[in-house]
């Protein structure tokens, strides 16, 4: 008779060897490869025949081309101990050579350059303007990158500085029509204009006397040597050439009878919490009206710089800023300037030029400041101490078609009266609007100006109280 016997036989689920990660690389990427995580797992990497780690997760890198044999095996452990395992190749390639990069100028202008880029193996070309492609179009100067991608998905940089356009240096210089007086420079040596801050291929101005003055690299160009007439730049650069309108320089003696006479010697003033120095002068305005006058001085500056001189000669008590380091008895010039008008309203400059001598019997030996509670100084000095503390801001700057102005007036009287002003390159005005309110936050539209230097001044109550320069794009 025969016996049989059984037996239960329960099959456990082992455990899962999975690896989940990259199988291609490039050379020095972080490569993670990780393991399925089971509850209670355990884990053995080894990567080309040797133990590489324990954990869920592996981190590869080489800094050359290789392949690495990647094996995990995983183990549920006890009471079972059941092992899975599995392998996973993961190839790093080389990265690409660095692309080359070359340009050609198409067009001056309107200005087209074309950037070319060309590689030893196949990929794909991506350009930081956004273009892409082995070949592509650009509007304007400045540095470019491309990224060039193999086949493999390494990557490799390389870039190229395209040179600006001649338009983008030269519309600094000015054009048009301009009046200056002969007293502002000396007309042997001409009147210095702004450096483009680029080296031309060639640059030169001639006037219409057949005059010129040129040479290559930075421009130093310089007007006015010829004295008036008309002046006429041309530039090089990088095979485009530029022809820029004439310059219609009217130099005009701008002498007149106006008089600064030092009338004392200055005088040291220290009071508990200041030092500076005061200086008495009489002016005479033999124009018949007030006049509004500007002074300065090749020794030093006074405040207020402008304000109102009435008519007849009259005296005035300024506080003097003398230059960093002038010693005494230092001899020196001021400067007197206004604006007179004809019998049909039109401006005419006026300057005039006298003596000046710093001769306090002491130095303060630091930066003088007005004290505010200081007796000694006119009303219409220490008005001007406000301005110490004020200020104001433009931006953007350089601007194009608009800019942002910010300025805090309540430092100034309620009933004072408050202007924004813009002059051009010449001191003619170009702009002008009343502040209403003591704080301005405002946009102020300047679309109207052609390209150059301007000042923007803030004037109280017909006086200058801050300066500063802007520079309107094309």
């Amino acid at each position: 008779m025969r016996h049989t016997e059984y037996a239960t036989v329960e099959f456990i689920p082992g455990p899962e060897a999975v690896i989940t990660g990259p199988s291609v690389a490039c050379v020095e990427d972080e490569i993670v490869l990780r393991a399925y995580e089971g509850n209670g797992y355990s884990y053995s990497w080894t990567v080309n025949g040797a133990p590489a780690g324990a954990g869920v997760e592996l981190n590869l890198s080489s800094p050359t081309p290789t392949i690495f044999e990647v094996e995990l095996e995983v183990t549920d452990g006890p009471p079972h101990n059941c092992v899975a395992s599995t392998t996973l190749e993961v190839t790093v390639h080389p990265l690409p050579d660095a692309p080359s990069i070359s340009l050609s100028i198409i067009r001056c202008k309107p200005y087209i350059v074309e950037l070319s880029a060309a590689s030893n193996t196949t990929g794909t070309f991506n350009w930081s303007n956004g273009g892409s492609g082995a070949n592509v179009i650009v509007n304007k100067g400045g540095l470019y990158t491309l990224t060039f991608t193999n086949d493999a998905g390494c990557t490799s940089e390389q870039s190229i500085y395209v040179p600006k356009s001649l338009e983008e240096y030269v519309w600094i210089y000015p054009i048009g029509c301009y009046t200056i007086c002969a007293e502002k420079f000396d007309i042997d040596q001409g009147l210095d204009l702004p450096n483009a801050l680029v080296s031309f291929d060639y640059w030169h101005v001639a006037n219409e006397g057949g005059d010129v003055f040129d040479g290559s690299g930075f421009a130093q160009i310089k007007v006015g040597q010829w004295g008036s007439g008309i002046y006429e730049y041309e530039f090089e650069l990088n095979g485009c050439s530029k022809t820029r309108q004439s310059l219609d320089l009217n130099v005009i003696d701008c002498s007149c009878e106006f008089e600064v006479t030092q009338r004392e010697m200055m005088q040291m003033i220290v009071t508990d919490t200041s030092c500076f120095y005061q200086v008495i002068i009489s002016i005479n305005n033999p124009s018949g009206a007030p006049q509004q006058v500007t002074l300065s001085s090749d020794i030093g500056s006074f405040i207020p710089s402008t304000f109102t001189a009435a008519m007849g000669t009259n005296t005035y008590s300024l506080m003097f800023v003398p230059n960093p380091g002038l010693p005494l008895n230092a001899q020196g010039s001021v400067f007197i300037e206004a604006f007179l008008f004809d019998d049909e309203g039109n401006p005419i400059p006026c300057l005039s030029q006298n003596d000046l001598e710093f001769n306090p019997t002491q130095l303060c030996g630091s930066n003088p400041r007005v004290a505010q509670n200081s007796s000694e100084i006119q009303d219409e000095l220490m008005e001007d101490v406000s301005s110490a503390v004020f200020d104001f801001s433009i931006f953007p700057n350089p601007a194009k078609r608009q800019i942002h102005l910010n300025v805090d007036l309540s430092h100034f009287s309620k009933n004072s009266t408050n202007e924004f002003m813009i002059y051009d390159f010449t001191g003619k005005q170009v702009f002008s609007e009343i502040l209403e309110n003591a704080i301005i936050s405002q946009e102020i539209s300047i679309s109207t100006l052609p390209a150059g230097v301007y000042m923007v001044v803030i004037r109280n109550n017909g006086l200058v109280k801050k300066v500063k320069k802007l520079i309107v794009n094309p």
